[in-house]
């Protein structure tokens, strides 16, 4: 059986106890906090990365190239400057 005391499992006052004491009180709290978030960066790199590349999520409209998304508004020649492709 162990002893609770009021700092903590381990009644010590060394440094290193005092980091197991630490872990042992705030332990599944921080483990939570580290799975939350990095449920939440996964979801953030999926949605800045392959989500962000589908032609869903840009904005297509008459002054933009259909290839890229340059704004072609205050062009001369009918050519997109940024990927080359004909209009």
């Amino acid at each position: 059986m162990i002893a609770s005391f009021s700092n903590g499992p381990f009644q010590t006052d060394t440094a290193v106890g005092h980091v197991f004491n630490v872990i042992a009180r705030y332990g599944p709290d921080i483990s939570r906090a580290i799975v939350c978030g990095a449920g939440a960066m996964g979801v953030y790199l999926l949605a800045a990365g392959p989500l962000s590349r589908l032609s869903l999520f840009r904005y297509r409209g008459p002054t933009r190239c259909g290839a890229c998304g340059y704004a072609l508004a205050t062009l001369r020649k009918p050519i997109c400057p940024e990927c080359g492709k004909s209009l």
